[in-house]
């Protein structure tokens, strides 16, 4: 089995091309960094940089994490960003590792620069508005494409990289604890089917690329166990009802429901002023009165059976809003289908099904924000670029030449495709960073108008 091309340079023969990855890497952060105005993809990022400042235990991220980053800020320094910094980082890790991945995989350069192109497009919101969830997401997909790349280009995996890619594959949970979740849940087709065609491999090296995120587990579960406080277990146990409360069906159905106001006398802006997130009064809104909201809510839809209409209904939704990634998905599907690769083309087909029916049953049940959605997406097409090249790798050094000449003439076509479709995003990124901005100005002068009444 012969080895990949870039993955030589970790063995010690050939540097230049993963430094040119790496110098990629780190001027198009860097580039990003000037001329669009930054912010956190999400509120919690707010929060959570205000626990750490302050030393107080972080809810939204591991506590062994939020313990390291607070004394980083109270014993070293408080006027360095260590919270943002890591988050460029953990980010700027998943890009190097998806380009080099990518690198490995695909022979045709007019289609390996599409493919780069594409990906570093799609990436700069990641950049740009930076926030928890993306991060670990992105860390979490990017390991794990990476790890079954280096596997699959190697005949003698190094034991240290391995460790190397678990240990930045923990970050998936170290920083979002249910991001893990989210990427094994979304990644499971593509998991499985890697695991199944080279068992004997794959098992025992996929169990060694867990081992740091398991001992950090313990480690984590641990500090939670016995490094909080009283007041902190309270908290989370009033934010674990409370985060099944915001964003969910239960919310806006339950918003003119006259028995919850007077079970828990409220008045109508004071359940307006928790949808808008302003929960400052610690007597209203409590354990008690937020689980009275589930105690007397009107019936929800998942009360009524699966609702099929809905589901579909989300499906479309998520076809229209995201429709960039589904081009670039059936464009790696119809790569698979010129080269006679029945196979993957199935498990191309089936995964692209399985996300499609996961976040359209999330939406419907739950939740699938953009902030969640689209960094799975993304990952799963890395996952599609696996997929459609992962035999270019490996066993096959003289492939089918009738295979190749069918593949080569889709090359230019796919490859314009992805161009089109990276183009297309661009203005879409530049308008996020701005209107981001706006919806914060906006939301809080939906607190300051629910205060007022």
């Amino acid at each position: 089995m012969r080895s990949g091309i870039t993955w030589k340079p970790l063995a010690g023969k050939r540097p230049s091309r993963l430094l040119v990855l790496l110098a990629v890497t780190v001027i198009y952060i860097l580039l990003l960094l000037v001329p669009f105005r930054q912010s956190y993809s999400e509120n919690d990022n707010l929060g959570i940089l205000y626990d750490l400042q302050y030393g107080h235990t972080v809810s939204f991220m591991s506590v062994l994490l939020g313990k390291v980053l607070s004394f980083l800020y109270l014993n070293i320094s408080d006027a360095v960003p260590w919270y943002g910094l890591m988050l460029y980082a953990i980010s700027g890790a998943a890009l190097f590792l998806a380009l080099v991945s990518i690198d490995t995989l695909c022979r045709d350069r007019r289609l390996k620069y599409g493919i780069f192109v594409l990906v570093l497009v799609f990436f700069a919101r990641t950049i740009v508005t930076v926030g928890y969830n993306a991060a670990s997401i992105s860390i979490g997909y990017s390991c794990l494409m990476a790890l079954m790349v280096y596997l699959r280009s190697t005949a003698r995996p190094r034991i240290w990289l391995i460790l190397g890619l678990g240990f930045l594959f923990s970050f998936s949970y170290l920083i979002r604890t249910v991001g893990l979740n989210a990427v094994l849940l979304f990644a499971a087709v593509a998991i499985v089917f890697e695991v199944v065609t080279r068992f004997r491999q794959s098992l025992r090296y996929f169990a060694l690329f867990l081992l740091p995120l398991t001992l950090l587990f313990c480690v984590d579960a641990g500090v939670r166990e016995y490094g909080v406080s009283d007041e902190f277990r309270q908290y989370k146990e009033w934010n674990t009802v409370r985060g099944r409360f915001h964003d969910f069906p239960v919310s806006y159905l339950n918003a003119d429901n006259q028995e919850i106001l007077q079970v828990n006398k409220w008045r109508y802006t004071d359940y307006q002023m928790l949808l808008n997130w302003a929960f400052f009064d610690e007597r209203k809104y409590n354990i008690q009165s937020l689980r009275n909201i589930y105690l007397y809510s009107v019936p929800l839809p998942v009360d009524n059976g699966i609702m099929f209409g809905k589901i579909a209904g989300n499906c479309l939704k998520i076809l229209g809003d995201y429709w960039r990634f589904w081009i670039v998905l059936t464009a790696m599907a119809c790569l698979s289908f010129a080269g006679n690769r029945r196979f993957p083309l199935f498990i191309q087909i089936l995964q692209g099904m399985y996300v499609l029916g996961g976040g359209a049953v999330m939406a419907t049940y739950m939740r699938f924000p953009v902030r969640i959605a689209f960094p799975l997406l993304f990952g799963t097409m890395l996952f599609s670029f696996f997929l459609a090249f992962r035999r270019e790798i490996g066993k096959e050094r003289n492939p089918d030449p009738d295979r190749t000449s069918a593949r080569s003439r889709y090359m230019l076509p796919i490859t314009l495709v992805l161009l089109g479709v990276a183009i297309t995003e661009l203005p879409v990124t530049v308008a996020r960073t701005r209107r981001r901005s706006d919806q914060q100005v906006q939301y809080y002068k939906n607190i300051v108008k629910c205060m007022e009444r």
